[in-house]
């Protein structure tokens, strides 16, 4: 449950005259699983926990994926160093409650990017007693950049705790060499995964123990000396609010490659996901809208992305008219189309599955729930299709030949692609329609008629004559191709409803 933080009032708790509240402090890179862990542990909870998230960019994601517990979200900047007024305001008003001899379990997850010390010693100075348990990321370890590697090293450093997640076994050894190195002496667990609740019920119980005074003297000093290190300032955040399909966000990642340390949000159609240095990895669907946050080594042009954000004109050209003219990419985005095709058609045979099972279903719960996967499935693939654009017309025919390569439906020839397009209102019928007014007029062909072009022809030699691709490097036709083929209005995707066939 959402509770901002100048409404939150505190339930009646624990009552004794030497209790106190408790804090538990969640540490750890990026990605390396804290939200998870919280929700994994949360049922070992005791009823008066209040857990507090300051997550990066301006949509708290992480918030929205606590369950069941009462969240108060920080979200004005990192509370190690940017926002730590914020984290004061609530600590005051939990020692306030606590005096009145109500008792907290609190929780405390950071973003990914703080180190750790500035909090602590908020925590400190606010009189909290607080156990701290940092989670190192095993599987990614070697990925992540120096500069996250230094915040971790921090993160090491104020731990009570180490707990080690994404455990392959690949880098177990020099992973716990790294830790010691930093930390020597302090206890190292492996963070359990799937569902295991005697597990986790133990780690609570270890987490729960008394917090032990023997920190050695050097890690007092380290402490000491990194209290102004807030070398994560370099990071770059980006958040938006938009529908972007598994298809979108994977050309995102591509896009980004290696400057993209983090994504995490929601997708088309609810379906939630993470991403974390060359791992995608995609959660539950939700009744939540699109909206997701990127954070990057260094800062980058958010037009490379090609979204449609709602804060722009959709009516405008929402493409770069030169970066399309550059037809040595067209190979490339074939490949892309084909790969959404081969995704849309996995789609229908799921949609398939889903509406039998509709139809043996016994339950009305049952129903309702395999309705909604079908809705939002449908929304998903839907989505995914109007992603799919063709940035010329050499991509659009030579997708057109590959895709139905084999089917049913193949186009093999200059007749079978007129009857694939010859249906009223598909919108393959008025991009024919417009790429034959132009051979008309420039090349004095006519693509429907045999008398000019024999239907017979292979359409796969026909494009080898080159006159398409010459049109697509025409800057007058793809000026007009993609004013219909990138065509909105408002925030509906329209392409080529502004096109009125001859």
């Amino acid at each position: 449950m959402f509770k901002p933080m100048q409404e939150l009032t505190i339930e009646k708790g624990v009552e004794t005259e030497k209790a106190k509240s408790k804090v538990y402090l969640f540490l750890g890179a990026l990605g390396s699983g804290k939200t998870t862990l919280i929700n994994n542990l949360s049922q070992n909870f005791p009823e008066n926990t209040l857990v507090i998230i300051n997550d990066v960019g301006s949509i708290n994601i992480d918030v929205s994926r606590i369950n069941g517990l009462d969240t108060i979200p920080l979200q004005n900047g990192c509370i190690c160093c940017d926002d730590t007024n914020s984290l004061e305001d609530v600590l005051k008003k939990i020692k306030e409650d606590e005096r009145q001899g109500t008792i907290r379990n609190i929780i405390i997850e950071p973003s990914g990017i703080a180190g750790g010390t500035n909090i602590k010693k908020i925590l400190n100075r606010n009189g909290f007693e607080t156990k701290t348990i940092t989670l190192v990321d095993e599987n990614h370890f070697e990925q992540r950049t120096d500069l996250e590697k230094r915040v971790n090293e921090n993160q090491v450093k104020v731990a009570d705790i180490i707990g080690k997640t994404w455990n392959n076994g690949e880098n177990t050894e020099s992973v716990e060499n790294w830790i010691k190195d930093i930390a020597p002496g302090i206890e190292i667990v492996d963070i359990p995964t799937g569902d295991d609740k005697e597990k986790f019920r133990g780690l609570w119980e270890k987490l729960s123990e008394p917090t032990k005074e023997n920190i050695s003297n050097t890690r007092k000093t380290v402490f000491k000396i990194l209290d102004n290190t807030h070398t994560h300032n370099t990071l770059s955040t980006h958040s938006y609010e938009t529908d972007i399909s598994k298809f979108k966000l994977e050309e995102i990642i591509n896009i980004l490659g290696d400057n993209l340390i983090r994504a995490k949000g929601v997708l088309a159609g609810g379906q939630e996901f993470d991403y974390v240095h060359g791992s995608l990895n995609f959660g539950e669907f939700t009744d939540k809208s699109g909206h997701f946050n990127l954070i990057t080594s260094t800062d980058f042009d958010e037009n490379i992305l090609g979204l449609n954000l709602k804060e722009k004109n959709m009516e405008t050209n929402n493409y770069n008219l030169s970066e399309m003219l550059d037809f040595s990419k067209s190979e490339e985005k074939i490949n892309i189309l084909l790969r959404q095709y081969n995704e849309r058609n996995e789609m229908n045979f799921e949609l398939e599955n889903l509406n039998n099972s509709l139809k043996n279903a016994k339950t009305e719960q049952e129903r309702q729930d395999i309705s909604e996967k079908i809705t939002k499935l449908k929304f998903t693939q839907d989505k995914l299709g109007d992603d799919m654009k063709y940035d010329n017309p050499y991509i659009w025919v030579e997708y057109k030949i590959q895709a139905y390569a084999g089917g049913a439906g193949e186009i093999k020839t200059i007749n079978d692609f007129r009857t694939h397009c010859n249906k009223p209102d598909y919108i393959c019928g008025k991009r024919l329609d417009f790429l034959n007014k132009y051979l008309k007029e420039k090349y004095d062909l006519d693509i429907m008629d045999d008398n000019s072009v024999d239907g017979n022809e292979y359409l796969s030699e026909f494009l080898e004559n080159g006159i398409i691709k010459e049109l697509s490097q025409n800057k007058e036709f793809m000026e007009k191709w993609l004013s219909y083929e990138y065509f909105m209005r408002g925030d509906e995707v329209a392409k080529w409803k502004n096109y009125v066939k001859n």
